[in-house]
């Protein structure tokens, strides 16, 4: 081969410069769509109707006795000026108390979001609750305000067992 036909053979190879232009406009173009449209969950839950918060601040709370000697309960606070989260999670044999002093809001996003999807304050109340032990889980987040009691079998059963392994998963600890 000629050097003319190499030098022919090396220019159809390579991609003309408006090509490279291109390519690196588009993924500019993407790039800043990707940051642009980023959304700041705690904006967004600024936002929102909040329904009145039990006492002290309390959105998310879950309270079972377990035992004549065991409780467990997990609660979320939302302080409405700062916008911000915290929780606490505290059980008594053995005895434990966990604080975590700010939440990501995007955790309280995706829980409100998930249980907005399975109805929790649609679903019908369960008959055989009794004072004694009943887990209690009271909501008060953007579209969801309710007290949801259950028996602990009643917890076993679905959708309510989804929504306690969602609660869970926020607090990273067991039930009962």
């Amino acid at each position: 081969m000629s050097e003319i036909e190499a030098e022919a053979e090396d220019e159809k190879q390579e991609p003309p410069r408006s090509v490279w232009i291109f390519i690196i406009g588009i993924a500019l173009l993407l790039a800043a769509f990707y940051f642009g449209t980023r959304r700041d969950p705690r904006a967004e839950l600024a936002r929102m109707d909040w329904p009145e918060p039990q006492e002290d601040g309390k959105v998310v709370e879950w309270r079972a006795i377990v035992s004549p000697t065991r409780m467990v309960s997990y609660v979320v606070t939302r302080d409405a000026s700062a916008g911000t989260f915290s929780a606490r999670y505290e059980s008594t044999e053995p005895e434990i108390a966990v604080n975590v002093p700010e939440l990501d809001p995007t955790v309280i996003e995706e829980l409100r979001k998930a249980l907005t999807d399975l109805d929790a304050c649609g679903l019908p109340p369960d008959e055989q609750v009794s004072e004694g032990i009943r887990p209690t889980l009271s909501l008060r987040l953007p579209g969801l305000s309710c007290d949801l009691a259950r028996t602990p079998p009643g917890w076993d059963e679905a959708p309510f067992n989804r929504i306690r392994h969602l609660v869970a998963a926020v607090h990273g600890r067991g039930f009962y």
